[in-house]
């Protein structure tokens, strides 16, 4: 299920860093991110792997499931960009395969969710932003009549 868009995810990814250069992942170089002095531990793959099967497997719903992906794949910074819309599709990806819309944020609520959003990178603590996006950022369709 999630494997395959895992793979195509990295293969778009490498190919656009291959053009400027970089060719490996998870990327071998120090990132830097707008906003904060924080920088990301260089991604090892095992790892990564490891946790994001923790995420698939937990005994949890995959509402939850999805958020925890997304901020996931969000703080590790597997590639030089792109980070947030690789993480949001995989979360979406999740989230439309169980029926629970899809995790968008409007533009009224862009400011406050790039402050969770540090202080995620900083503190490595989701809850408040996963509150905010649970709270804001969940849509979905309604089919009553």
């Amino acid at each position: 299920m999630f494997s395959g868009i895992w793979r195509k995810a990295k293969k778009k990814n490498m190919k656009k860093e291959r053009k400027f250069g970089l060719k490996e992942f998870p990327r071998p170089l120090e990132v830097r991110i707008g906003g904060t002095d924080w920088i990301p531990e260089l991604p090892d793959e095992k790892k990564v792997e490891s946790e994001i099967q923790y995420i698939l497997e937990a005994n949890t719903s995959p509402l939850n499931k999805a958020l925890d992906m997304t901020l996931y794949l969000m703080r590790a910074q597997l590639f030089y960009d792109g980070n947030k819309r690789i993480a949001m599709l995989i979360g979406n990806k999740i989230m439309i395969e169980n029926g629970q819309g899809i995790i968008s944020v409007i533009q009224k609520d862009i400011k406050e969710f790039y402050k969770l959003l540090v202080s995620y990178y900083e503190t490595n603590q989701n809850s408040e932003l996963k509150q905010f996006l649970y709270d804001n950022c969940i849509d979905g369709m309604n089919f009553s009549v």
